[in-house]
């Protein structure tokens, strides 16, 4: 029964992918691209319902699983019967018969046909999203950030039956974008169980693919330069890394994919289906990760410019007649609808913070923006791709970097432009990896590199307006990624996106320039032999090895990155369990791991009530409610900050806890009046 009721989020996005075909179809009766628009649209479709049910339940504190499953019940018998009226109503103006005509297909942009090419990419394609399902599948997610607030906010939320802010240690998981969580939520709460947590990037890196077609396509490509965009994006190694994770940068891809596309439709064709379907990506896209704004930002003016100079001179088909007022109307749908999706968060963080973002922006922003700062900070950022297995060839590589610095007089780990919060490392070269948080695309952005040259370099790729525009406004991207963004050990991840959006290029600028029946699969299959170490060795979830997916227990691969904690862990819960408390009060810094003590406290998971306490930082005013001031746990968990001495004791709401058991990593406290 659980299995079923968790299904319902996807037989809803199903159904409405159903209706969204017929829709699209109807307006516009074409080829079989338009499977993949309509795939996008439903994805924002479904997106804003995630948003919508998780904020009006949370508001009325009914975020439980019977009130969700029938959120989305809805969703599906509404599909269900639009479908059925659109059904009967095409049947019998034969609108079907009209899609199966050959004449149908002769408006396709790209003329030129490769099917050779095109099923090649398709199943390059279609293998790794298979072996990537396979580690999503097996692997529980496991990765630094899920156990310390992606996962964890999620389990407070079900608790509370609200995403409103409660006290806590982390303040990230109050403040970060939230939307991967919710859409994590959905089946979370649904099937009592994290076996559907790595999907949700999985799906998304399944919408990159498809949206990285159809920007080539509408940058001209023909049918192999759709299918060599498609496999760029789905070979790049972060990208299959992340694709069977909890993160939230593939997810923040795909949006911001989304974002690109409707920009090219609207600018080709503002009307108000391309606007809401905008304002949609944008709001989803920054309502998932901070990073989004970076992106989204050139996309947002690159569509200024254009829509500016064509209403101008009225030189682009779809804006004949248009005028600016009836545009900047439809603009102003997509920042609205943008902000209202942002609504409730921002109004969050504002009340906590002080900031509709959240309080931590100038920890990642750079606090210099020096010319020689820059440069010194864009040498370290290409270097996140240019890490090889060879010690030798690291280091000239980061003696290369530090002489650049030093002869722009700048120091190689300046504070100002270094990530320096707790965790933050000295600039390195990242050797090769297969870990989603560090592993390089060496080959994918060799290649963008590459479509970059030759826009500038041939005259008919210049000539190409769109082309051109995209061009440039993608090198804009990353330039305002490293001077916004400090340097990062894993930069490399929160540049996902930019390597998503870039695909498309690589199959504008190359579909002319190879033989196609040769080369093209030639290019695919090297690129799939490339990604094979990232598909069979995630090095935390490995197919193939001493210890895999298939052969360590479950519970032991949730500490897979964090091994020192596992036994400690079990322990810690071990004792907390022989005592039946299932009332947890829990401490720890921002790094301490959380979410894990939900799985391991009581007979089954998720049994524990587990409360964050002696909050000091902006969260601590939660604490007030009276919710929190009646909570008196059984036992409090300290997860043990090396930086400072264990306390004897702790006060919880008038109860005094003392240090009952230690290992040096984990502490459990009781109370004095329940010592045994």
């Amino acid at each position: 029964m659980t299995f079923f009721v968790g299904a319902l989020p996807l037989v809803a996005f199903l159904v409405t992918w159903g209706l969204a075909n017929v829709m699209i179809r109807r307006q516009r009766p074409s080829a079989s691209w338009l499977y993949g628009e309509a795939f996008l649209v439903t994805a924002l479709v479904w997106g804003i319902c995630v948003t919508i049910f998780t904020e009006v339940l949370s508001a009325f504190r009914a975020l439980t699983a019977p009130a969700l499953a029938i959120c989305w019940l809805v969703v599906i018998l509404v599909g269900a019967g639009a479908l059925a009226i659109l059904d009967v109503r095409l049947r019998r103006v034969g609108g079907f018969r009209v899609w199966g005509s050959a004449s149908t297909h002769s408006n396709v942009v790209a003329a030129e046909k490769h099917p050779g090419a095109w099923y090649v990419s398709l199943g390059i394609v279609a293998i790794i999203l298979v072996v990537t399902g396979i580690t999503a599948a097996m692997a529980p997610p496991n990765n630094w950030d899920a156990m310390t607030y992606h996962l964890a906010r999620v389990q407070h939320w079900i608790q509370n039956q609200s995403v409103g802010f409660y006290p806590t240690n982390n303040t990230r998981q109050l403040f970060d974008p939230p939307w991967a969580e919710y859409a994590l939520l959905q089946f979370q709460l649904l099937t009592h169980s994290d076996f559907l947590a790595n999907f949700v990037q999985w799906f998304s890196g399944l919408g990159v693919c498809a949206g990285a077609a159809l920007i080539a396509r509408r940058l001209g490509a023909n049918q192999a330069g759709q299918g060599l965009a498609m496999i760029v994006a789905a070979t790049t190694p972060m990208a299959i890394l992340q694709s069977s994770s909890p993160q939230n940068d593939l997810v923040t891809s795909f949006w911001i994919v989304c974002c690109v596309y409707f920009a090219l439709s609207f600018a080709r064709n503002p009307d108000l289906f391309n606007a809401f379907a905008l304002g949609a990506a944008l709001g989803l896209a920054t309502l998932t990760k901070g990073t989004a704004f970076v992106f989204a930002a050139p996309v947002v003016l690159g569509l200024g410019i254009w829509l500016s100079a064509h209403l101008r001179g009225q030189r682009a088909p779809g804006l004949s007649g248009r005028s600016w007022g009836g545009v900047l109307g439809l603009l102003g749908v997509v920042a609205v609808l943008a902000l209202l999706l942002n609504g409730a968060q921002f109004a969050r963080n504002e009340l906590a913070f002080h900031s509709p973002l959240g309080p931590d922006g100038a920890a990642y922003a750079n606090q210099t923006f020096a010319p020689s700062a820059l440069v010194c900070n864009a040498a370290r950022d290409v270097s996140l791709e240019l890490g090889t297995p060879s010690e030798m060839l690291n280091a000239h590589l980061y003696g290369g970097v530090h002489a650049l610095c030093g002869t722009l007089g700048v120091n190689v780990d300046d504070p100002r432009i270094s990530w320096t919060a707790p965790g933050g490392l000295p600039f390195r070269i990242n050797p090769f990896n297969t870990y989603e948080g560090t592993a390089g695309n060496l080959a994918q952005f060799a290649l963008i590199l590459l479509a970059l040259a030759l826009v500038f370099l041939v005259g008919r790729l210049r000539a190409r307006r769109e082309v051109l525009v995209y061009t440039v406004l993608l090198l804009l991207g990353y330039i305002l990624f490293f001077c916004y963004l400090r340097w990062q050990p894993w930069g490399n991840r929160l540049l996902l996106p930019w390597f998503m959006a870039a695909a498309p290029l690589v199959g504008a600028a190359l579909d002319r320039f190879l033989a196609w029946r040769v080369s093209a699969p030639l290019l695919g299959l090297a690129l799939l032999l490339l990604a094979t170490p990232f598909l069979l060795f995630n090095r935390n979830d490995p197919l193939i090895g001493a210890s895999t997916v298939f052969t360590t227990p479950r519970t032991s691969q949730y500490f897979v990155s964090n091994t020192g904690v596992e036994k400690p862990y079990h322990d810690a819960a071990r004792f907390v369990n022989q005592r039946g408390c299932l009332s947890i009060g829990f401490h720890s810094g921002i790094e301490g791991w959380e979410y894990p003590f939900w799985l391991l406290i009581g007979s089954q998971p998720y049994q524990a009530h587990i409360e964050q306490i002696l909050v000091t930082n902006q969260s601590g005013r939660f604490a007030s409610a009276s919710s929190y001031q009646d909570f008196h746990p059984c036992a409090v968990i300290n997860v043990v900050d090396r930086a400072a001495p264990e306390p004897a004791t702790v006060m919880v709401n008038g109860t005094m806890y003392q240090s009952s058991w230690s290992d040096g990593v984990v502490a459990v406290y009781l109370p004095l009046a329940r010592q045994t």
